[in-house]
């Protein structure tokens, strides 16, 4: 009846944000918008790509991948893109083609 009470810093995936006359199951599920607000987020598919874990493929993932091939520090996304099961300079290689084939 009362699952979201007092959870003032909620803000569901597409911007809905806490509203105190909405504290029970009206809100517990994944956001529409405006059109149907909800307090949660959907799951973001797994993409090797994302070796930064920001949702995206771009030339952040690049310098993440090396970073951790540098430093051995992990990284958010597997790093694994070309699905060997291995990190190693053909990910970023792979990656970089990615990048550039525009897909």
């Amino acid at each position: 009846d009362k699952m979201f009470y007092r959870c003032t810093k909620l803000v569901g995936g597409n911007g809905t944000t806490y509203d105190s006359s909405h504290i029970n199951a009206d809100y517990a599920h994944i956001d529409g918008g405006p059109s149907n607000p909800g307090y949660f987020t959907g799951k973001v598919d797994y993409m090797p790509s994302d070796v930064n874990g920001d949702g995206k493929t771009t030339i952040a993932d690049v310098t993440a991948l090396i970073n951790y091939l540098l430093s051995g520090e992990p990284t958010a996304g597997s790093g694994d893109v070309n699905g060997d099961s291995k990190v190693t300079i053909a990910d970023v290689t792979a990656l970089i083609n990615l990048l550039l084939s525009g897909s």
